[in-house]
């Protein structure tokens, strides 16, 4: 079974990574051009904080470069940190998985090979079973046939049902 400590853990080694990503980018850039969103913007999509959130967090980014010359550091990163908590407080229930009231439902979690979707799946089948929901998860990966194994493993580890092909 997955600890609140250590879903916690994960979740601050995730957050403390991309703020050191972040951080010693932002300190390497002497003004907030097209090069630091660039760049801003790779960071971004690689943490998965998806197309859409990244587009937004890069519209306000370009917004400011428009509006005011800066070149602090510290003013990029607490407009970024704003913003980014703006975007994560509009959040509306349809928008979250973790609000909908309406069975069955069903999360996809698709993306790139090492960006922590397994565990992610981990921690959410966690989290709704704290919340007395009934989880399956549905092993779907037909290219790599080591994710079923470790998708497997996490199922036994929380302790909800999988469906799986041999």
């Amino acid at each position: 079974m997955i600890s609140l400590g250590k879903l916690r853990l994960g979740l601050t080694k995730t957050r403390e990574s991309l703020v050191k990503k972040i951080g010693g980018l932002v300190g390497l850039h002497k003004k907030l051009d097209r090069e630091l969103l660039d760049d801003l913007e790779e960071i971004l999509l690689k943490a998965d904080v998806g197309v859409t959130g990244t587009a937004k967090i890069i519209e306000a980014m370009e917004s400011l470069s428009q509006k005011e010359k800066v070149s602090d550091p510290e003013i990029v990163m607490s407009f970024l940190k704003q913003e980014i908590k703006s975007i994560l407080l509009s959040a509306s229930p349809e928008n979250n998985p973790a609000e909908l009231s309406t069975t069955p439902w069903v999360i996809m979690v698709v993306g790139v090979n090492g960006t922590g979707k397994t565990t992610s799946i981990a921690k959410l089948a966690r989290m709704y079973l704290e919340q007395k929901k009934k989880v399956l998860l549905a092993a779907c990966d037909t290219f790599r046939a080591a994710a079923v194994d470790q998708l497997d493993i996490w199922a036994k580890r929380v302790g909800v049902d999988m469906v799986k092909s041999q």
